[in-house]
């Protein structure tokens, strides 16, 4: 695996994480609006996840392990969203 593989260069499981935690620590938020936010959040990291994925594979590359690393990303964001 190369650097340009590294879940973390396309996912950074830890941002997520601080990202949802902010808005669940947010007492200017209700309950509603907390729960559009995380969404809205998680579902920008797997578009973002998916269209790096995809342009992989429009570049050429190892549909295997392209199918891998969306797998693996997406074990990154139930993570986050289990930790949530």
């Amino acid at each position: 695996m190369t650097d340009q593989d590294h879940i973390s260069t396309i996912l950074d499981g830890d941002a997520l994480r601080h990202d949802l935690t902010a808005i669940a620590l947010d007492k200017q938020r209700d309950d509603l609006t907390k729960r559009r936010d995380v969404l809205a959040v998680l579902k920008a990291a797997q578009d973002h996840s998916r269209a790096v994925a995809r342009e992989r594979l429009e570049q050429g590359g190892d549909g295997r392990k392209i199918a891998q690393l969306i797998c693996e990303l997406q074990d990154v964001i139930i993570h986050v969203l289990y930790d949530y």
